[in-house]
C-alpha cells in the first residue's frame, strides 16, 4: 500500500500532549458532554474551536465531523 493513511485521516487524539507531539491533523476532545471545546490541528494551524461557537466556513467541515464523534461515538470521547 502506497502512501500513509495514517497521517492522512483526521485523528482523534487522546490527549493535549498526544494532539502536540504528533505532525498530524486531528483533535482532542476537551470537557467532554454537552458542553464540550475541541482543539484541531488543520492543515498545521491550531485552533480552539466550541460546539456552540459560531461556525467559521473554512473549519466547518471538521466541526461537523467532531460533532458526528461526539454524538455517535461518546466511549470514545469519554
Amino acid at each position: 500500500h502506497e502512501g500513509a493513511p495514517y497521517k492522512e485521516k483526521f485523528t482523534l487524539f487522546a490527549s493535549v500532549d498526544d494532539l502536540n507531539e504528533s505532525k498530524n491533523n486531528g483533535f482532542v476532545i476537551l470537557n467532554g458532554g454537552k458542553q464540550y471545546g475541541v482543539i484541531a490541528r488543520i492543515n498545521g494551524e491550531i485552533f480552539e474551536l466550541s460546539h456552540s461557537g459560531p461556525i467559521n466556513e473554512r473549519l466547518n467541515k471538521y466541526l461537523i465531523f467532531v460533532r458526528s464523534v461526539v454524538e455517535n461515538y461518546p466511549f470514545l470521547v469519554s
